[in-house]
């Protein structure tokens, strides 16, 4: 919780604050999360596989359960916002940072088989999303409107999806 402050004064989130970001760098961040999010069932797939107790195991098929498809939300937001989601699904590279996210997170579960370390990845990105400000929602809108979309929540589903998902007492972060 203290890095979440940290985060959301860093240069990601004030250019949205601010209403700096352009569309390239939003197209840019949710591409880098389709990535990294297309890759979580797999990596909890095996986390069910490696849990060493049915409790733990009964957390991780939850937890899969709730972020099956979830990359098509990414996949939607770009297709409103004009870009095209099967370059990104089928011939793009994620950037340096986020490729050694990914490789970190599938070292944790394909290397070391440790189900609890392997947590510690989603729940940087749910902690982000859990812990996300009230106000930030509707500054990302608004950006996004700033850039001539008409429906700017149609371009800002998974962020703000999220929110429910990962956040509350009883959200993805929290429970985990």
């Amino acid at each position: 919780k203290h890095w979440m402050h940290r985060f959301y004064a860093g240069s990601w989130a004030r250019s949205i604050f601010e209403q700096t970001m352009t569309r390239e760098q939003y197209v840019e961040s949710l591409s880098n999360m389709h990535h990294y999010v297309r890759q979580t069932t797999q990596h909890l797939g095996r986390a069910v596989a490696h849990a060493p107790d049915r409790e733990l195991r009964r957390h991780f098929v939850e937890h899969l359960n709730g972020e099956i498809n979830h990359e098509i939300s990414i996949e939607n937001d770009l297709r409103h916002l004009g870009a095209d989601p099967e370059y990104v699904m089928f011939h793009r590279a994620p950037s340096p940072a986020t490729k050694a996210f990914m490789a970190i997170q599938e070292t944790t579960i394909a290397f070391y088989r440790d189900p609890m370390l392997l947590m510690a990845c989603p729940l940087v990105a749910e902690g982000v999303t859990a812990n996300m400000p009230k106000q930030f929602v509707s500054c990302l809108r608004a950006l996004v409107a700033s850039w001539g979309i008409a429906k700017p929540e149609k371009a800002t589903t998974f962020l703000t999806s999220h929110t429910h998902t990962d956040g509350g007492d009883d959200g993805h972060w929290q429970t985990t």
